[in-house]
This record gives C-alpha cells, sequence and structure tokens, in this order.
C-alpha cells in the first residue's frame, strides 16, 4: 500500500475516532509520559513547534505517516501502538 493511501486511510479512522472520544488523539500522551519526556522534549527530537504536539495530543491534528514512524522509534513502540485504541 502507498504511503500516501496509508496516511489517507489512517486520518479517515483518527477523524471517526476523535468524534467518538471526545477529542482524544492516539496514544501519544500515555507513550510520552512514560519516556518521561515533555511536548517540548518531544517537539525538539522531532524538529516541530511545541503547540504541534499539544494538536496531535487533543486531537485537533494528527501527524503524517513518516512523523508517526518517527515518534514510534523515539518512543520506543510501534505505529500501531499509538493509534490503537485502548
Amino acid at each position: 500500500m502507498s504511503n500516501y493511501l496509508t496516511t489517507q486511510i489512517l486520518s479517515i479512522k483518527m477523524m471517526s475516532r476523535n468524534l467518538t472520544k471526545g477529542g482524544e488523539n492516539m496514544n501519544l500522551k500515555k507513550f510520552r509520559m512514560s519516556n518521561n519526556l515533555t511536548q517540548k522534549g518531544l517537539a525538539e527530537k522531532l524538529k516541530v513547534e511545541r503547540t504541534t504536539v499539544t494538536m496531535w495530543e487533543n486531537g485537533y491534528s494528527m501527524p503524517n505517516i513518516q512523523t508517526l514512524k518517527k515518534i514510534a522509534e523515539i518512543l520506543g513502540c510501534s505505529v500501531d501502538d499509538l493509534i490503537k485504541e485502548n
């Protein structure tokens, strides 16, 4: 499957999940905190603004598939771990 198609499918899944979960996005905060990283610390590692991480965690936007892979690598988990429902 192409990265574009994967990203589109992931976007649709995340948008529908956000509607049902009150805006919570992924398991990013859980994994970030278990790695003793602040939003600023994760943002610096990803070379994005801290507010970007905040928006991901609150469900206002989501990272693209390449960034999800980087996040998973930094946090020592899989992309599936980040996006699967609890």
